[in-house]
This record gives structure tokens, C-alpha cells and sequence, in this order.
């Protein structure tokens, strides 16, 4: 691995925790997508995408690691500014545009 394959992965590693601490410090909602194998092999990365394109401005979408729980892949965690959780199993992109339209109404 060459020293600018390096500082590109560490640069980007490090953008991505900037933005998960800016997510939080600007009280918008928070959208976990997990994404681990079992996942990946159902559909976790496209539905991450699919959240992202459709997310609105008070939220931020992040990949966050498997929880174990293979059966209910793909996850999504929907974490609003007051703390309070709603957790999406099996999400399909049927579901995941239906997630996008609520959180449109809602934010």
C-alpha cells in the first residue's frame, strides 16, 4: 500500500467522523443503516444509498456496523434529536422510500 493510498483512506476515515459528530451536534435526526455481510448480501448497501438520496435537510444518514442480528438484515435505526428510537428491520427499498416519504412529512 502506497503512503498516498494511505492518507486517502485516513482522510476519508476522517471526514466520515467529522460528519457523524457534526450529525449529532446539530440536533438533526440521525439515520443508521447497518451494514455487515449478512447484510450486504441483501441489500443494506443499496438501501443506504437509496436513504441518502432521499433524505431531508434536518437528517444525516450513516453505515454503522452489523448488530448480529442477521435474521432482521438490513437494519435502519432512526434516532430523532430528542434521543427517541425507531428501528426498521428487513428493510427492502419499497420500505426504505416509504421511510423517506415520513421523514419528508416529518421534517
Amino acid at each position: 500500500m502506497s503512503k498516498q493510498s494511505v492518507s486517502a483512506a485516513l482522510e476519508r476515515v476522517r471526514k466520515e467522523a467529522v460528519e457523524r459528530w457534526a450529525c449529532n451536534d446539530a440536533g438533526k435526526r440521525r439515520i443508521a443503516v447497518q451494514v455487515g455481510h449478512c447484510s450486504q448480501a441483501v441489500g443494506a448497501a443499496e438501501v443506504a444509498s437509496a436513504l441518502s438520496a432521499a433524505r431531508p435537510r434536518n437528517a444525516c444518514v450513516l453505515v454503522a456496523g452489523c448488530d448480529g442480528a442477521c435474521f432482521n438484515a438490513p437494519q435502519v435505526v432512526v434516532t430523532e434529536a430528542n434521543g427517541v428510537q425507531r428501528r426498521f428491520a428487513r428493510v427492502t427499498l419499497g420500505l426504505a422510500a416509504r421511510i423517506a416519504a415520513g421523514w419528508r412529512l416529518l421534517g
